[in-house]
């Protein structure tokens, strides 16, 4: 009987542990976040989307907010600027853990504008990808230039114990446009984390929203943070 007791005591606990992520309604982000709220965590721009994320015996909010500075004829908002935030539910209430910031800028030269970023929902994760029950976000987004996505950019995002790590990809419709910066801390992230990266960045190319430089995966293996076009 003890034994039976203690496997059922230490499956509630692992279920307990287990970390998850599930995504807020509209009327439940509301609830959560109130208007003084909002003011407190400079919270201005509207709220895309809201990730509720249990790690170990805490839970913790992920917030996507996109701008939306106008709405195109067939309904497509564009954002000049974004905003990612992680919220951590305290004693006292929600404080900020760390954010991302963005906006849209000039790209290849001086005639080619970036007219809108936005977040891509379809690669972002909040998984526990290392198994030590605390999430490992990757956040990603990107914008459209004049040319759509054959000249705009992509920014992945890897928060891992608090510390940011980013790759930067700049699409282009020239062999000599196209260059990805990776930072060397990348290099030192947990393989399944970096595995994961690399799979998103395939459905990218897949899904025809970036072409990385020529090689770009052998450039990876021998952890180049440059990689161009030859």
């Amino acid at each position: 009987m003890k034994t039976i007791i203690l496997l059922v005591s230490l499956l509630s606990f692992s279920a307990y542990c287990q970390t998850a992520s599930v995504i807020l309604t509209d009327t439940e982000t509301d609830a959560l976040l109130s208007d003084s709220i909002k003011k407190r965590l400079n919270l201005t721009y509207p709220i895309w989307r809201t990730y509720k994320c249990t790690e170990k015996t805490t839970v913790s909010y992920v917030l996507l907010l996109e701008s939306k500075d106008s709405v195109g004829a067939n309904d497509d908002t564009f954002n000049k600027n974004i905003k990612a935030v992680k919220l951590k539910s305290t004693s006292t209430g929600l404080v900020s853990e760390w954010e991302i910031n963005d906006l849209t800028q000039k790209i290849i030269n001086e005639t080619s504008q970036e007219n809108s970023i936005w977040f891509w929902s379809k690669y972002c994760l909040f998984n526990d990808l290392d198994k030590d029950l605390a999430i490992d976000p990757i956040i990603v987004y990107g914008t459209q230039g004049t040319n759509g996505f054959d000249d705009g950019r992509i920014k992945i995002v890897i928060v891992y114990k608090g510390k940011k790590t980013i790759i930067r990809h700049q699409n282009g419709v020239l062999d000599g446009d196209r260059n990805t910066l990776i930072d060397k801390s990348f290099y030192t992230l947990p393989m399944s984390i970096q595995t994961k990266v690399k799979e998103l960045m395939k459905q990218m190319i897949t899904n025809n929203v970036a072409l990385f430089p020529a090689g770009w995966q052998e450039g990876m293996k021998k952890k180049l943070v440059t990689l161009k076009e030859k």
